[in-house]
């Protein structure tokens, strides 16, 4: 069934999203978009991500509903509940805490841009900040931040060091184009990092 495809080749789907806000911010890197028509781009895309990892769970439920019909785990031998804790723990929790993950790093830095008056991010870093978390499973998802984090402190000071070398002033840190950048590189390496660094304890 079409549903069962989507799920299979879901990871397809990520990739594809992934790909298009990096090079959307590519474009803007050459200047070959303003920055109104990035931020309108993004913010499709980060919406588009969001209903596809929603659809995603939908058809799980779906799937395991249409699995179980005829069987004694379904209403009214089982109470509804029973379906949706079993559910809930064998697939649903994963993407819909990466939903609420997406979401939430959205609105911190949708927050951070409002109090900072733009200062510290980019209009459009709300959606592919909250982009590339959501399209990553947790554990690797909160890599995300922490490596953006990183790349932009590295690279600002590395800018620095190799032209700004004996000017005064503040290290200018932007992590702009850091947030597709490293929610690709995840897509690939996350498992492996999570691995390495000893976070598969935290898998839910």
């Amino acid at each position: 069934m079409p549903e069962n495809i989507f799920i299979e080749y879901f990871f397809f789907v990520q990739l594809f999203l992934a790909i298009l806000s990096f090079l959307f911010l590519g474009l803007r890197f050459f200047n070959k978009f303003s920055d109104e028509r990035i931020l309108k781009f993004l913010r499709i895309i980060f919406f588009i991500g969001l209903f596809l990892v929603c659809l995603k769970v939908w058809f799980l439920f779906a799937a395991q509903y249409r699995s179980w019909l005829g069987s004694y785990f379904l209403p009214p031998y089982q109470p509804i509940g029973y379906f949706l804790q079993y559910s809930w723990t064998h697939f649903a929790k994963q993407p819909v805490f990466d939903i609420g993950l997406g979401i939430f790093f959205f609105f911190l830095i949708w927050l951070g841009t409002k109090i900072s008056g733009g200062r510290f991010f980019y209009g459009e870093e709300k959606y592919s900040g909250g982009l590339a978390i959501l399209l990553n499973h947790w554990p690797v998802n909160i890599l995300v931040f922490f490596l953006v984090l990183l790349a932009g402190i590295l690279f600002s000071l590395a800018r620095r060091v190799f032209k700004g070398r004996g000017q005064g002033g503040a290290v200018l840190i932007s992590f702009r184009y850091f947030w597709p950048m490293v929610g690709l590189g995840l897509l690939f390496l996350g498992d492996i990092l999570v691995n390495f660094l000893g976070l598969g304890i935290l898998t839910v």
